[in-house]
Parts: C-alpha cells; structure tokens; sequence
C-alpha cells in the first residue's frame, strides 16, 4: 500500500526494514510439517503458496519478527475484528484479479468495455477502503502495523477527493448500467467524410431514426440476413457483406472518444 508521499507499508515488515530473510531448507521444511499446517488451514491453492512463502522465508531481524507477532496478537485476542477483515479478503482478491487483467484490456480495443473493466475496479476499491478502516476504526487494534495501516486509510477514505470519486463512480456504473442506446453527434468534411466525433451522450432507452423509410430499410436488412443464414441452400454470394466507408472511418474514432 502507498501513501501520498509514495512511501509503502509493509504488513509482514516495520518500517524501514531491510527486509532480509532467512529460507528454510526443503528438510527442514519437512522436519517443521509446515506444507501440513499449511494444508490445514484450508486455504485456496493460491493462498496457500503464499502462506508457504511467508513460513519459509523468516526475517533475519528480531524487530521484524517482533512487528508480525504484534499484529497476530491484535488477530488472535480479537475474534470479531478479525471475521470482519476476513469478509474483505473475497473483494482483495477481486482487485487482485483486474491488476493482472489490466494488460489485456490495454491490448483490447473495445475500449468502452475497457471504461467498465476500471469502473469496477474503482468501486471495488473504494468499498474495500471503507470497509477495512470502518473496521479498524472500530475495534482499534494496537499493534504498530495495524495502526499504521488505519492511519492510511484514514488519510484515503476522508480525503475530500476520495469522497468525489466515489460518488463519481457510482453515477457512472448507474448509467452505464442502464445503456440501451448512443447519441453520437459527428461532424463531417464537404464530401461527407468523418471530420471528428464530437459527442456521445449514452442514453437509457433504444434509439429510433426520425426517418421512416430508414427504419424500414434496416428492417429489411435484418430480415434479409435472417432469412440468408436460415436457408440451406445458398447463393456463393449470399456470405458477400457491402462495407460502409462512413462506418469504417466511425467506428474508430467513436471508440477513441469513448
């Protein structure tokens, strides 16, 4: 986690720890019957290798040792605490799992679908924050880490910023959430090219041309195709679609602009 200065805190390390460790040889990590323990816990796979991680590399410094004891004391001595911060680790995960999304849907170019993708994120951690320091808030844990890690938060979720994203996203999601249709206002050059994309309002209801016989003729169209992938005998020319440059030149940019 990093605060506003882009100092991180550690959970497993006080502060200005070196961070050396000491890892357990495989014999000792048998003698120990810590893959068992491990085990025992229940843990998903992807836990548990992380569990295994932290068991088998032990901190060289007795300072570091003494921060992680302090903080399973506040777990260990505080059962209510510790089932509500339990509730939040379904949500971690879920943040964990969009960071490593994150390089396909930069290399996705459906790029609304992008938006969404960080929307939820945003949401999930926003929810999260809240919910971590409301807990700590509550039953005021007293070991350094764990104080350290409310005194972050508490920076976050009260600064006035945080406040205005929040209730940014959740106007967002809401109406992203109800999109049946896209006004998209274009402006084009003399011979009706695509000049630029100059708008795009999402609006919650299917849109409908002001022109009849366009209506009509998408109609067709869709009846057309229909009956075209119906029929079991076909034309060679039947799979032939007519490409619409102004649709080619569009699409792209409404894209960008989303």
């Amino acid at each position: 986690m990093n605060d506003q200065k882009g100092d991180s805190m550690n959970l497993l390390f006080r502060e200005n720890s070196k961070k050396e460790v000491t890892t357990l040889r495989p014999e000792t990590i048998k003698d120990l019957a810590l893959s068992e323990i491990i085990d025992g816990v229940g843990a998903n796979e992807q836990n548990r290798l992380i569990l295994k991680n932290i068991f088998t590399n032990l901190p060289k410094d007795i300072n570091d040792a003494a921060y992680r004891q302090e903080i399973m004391k506040d777990f260990l001595e505080n059962e209510a605490m510790t089932t509500e911060l339990e509730e939040q680790l379904g949500q971690i995960q879920v943040l964990k799992e969009y960071s490593k999304s994150k390089t396909l849907t930069a290399q996705n170019d459906q790029l609304l679908y992008t938006l969404l993708q960080r929307l939820r994120e945003l949401s999930t951690y926003v929810s999260v924050s809240e919910n971590i320091y409301a807990c700590l808030e509550k039953f005021s844990p007293t070991s350094a880490g764990l104080v350290m890690l409310q005194k972050r938060l508490d920076e976050v979720v009260n600064d006035e910023h945080f406040d205005e994203t929040k209730k940014d996203i959740s106007r967002m999601l809401s109406d992203l959430s109800n999109v049946r249709g896209a006004i998209v206002g274009v402006n084009f050059t003399p011979d009706l090219n695509v000049e630029a994309v100059t708008a795009v309002e999402f609006v919650n209801h299917r849109i409908r041309s002001k022109y009849t016989l366009a209506e009509i003729a998408a109609n067709i169209g869709n009846i057309m195709t229909f009956s075209s992938a119906s029929n079991s005998i076909r034309n060679s020319n039947d799979n032939i679609r007519v490409i619409d440059p102004m649709m080619v030149s569009l699409t792209p940019q409404i894209e960008k602009h989303l």
